[in-house]
């Protein structure tokens, strides 16, 4: 359903991620996500909130390659 995340940089992105397909406590987690320099494969986690618009609010990088939407 939600497939892949990706980062753009100008022509070109950076896989941070495909979708497993769960969703554990109202977030999305994306993992596999194209290896950092001399570093873990990306990954993402997505929280879901109900609300009237589609947005989002902060994209943050915790731990090296690792980020939080």
């Amino acid at each position: 359903m939600f497939g892949q995340a990706r980062q753009k940089e100008g022509h070109s992105s950076i896989s941070l991620g495909s979708w497993s397909g769960g969703l554990e406590s109202g977030k999305l987690i994306y993992d596999n996500g194209q290896a950092c320099w001399q570093g873990p494969k990306r990954s993402l986690t997505v929280s879901l909130e109900c609300g009237s618009k589609e947005t989002l609010h902060t994209v943050e990088e915790p731990s090296r390659c690792e980020y939080s939407a």
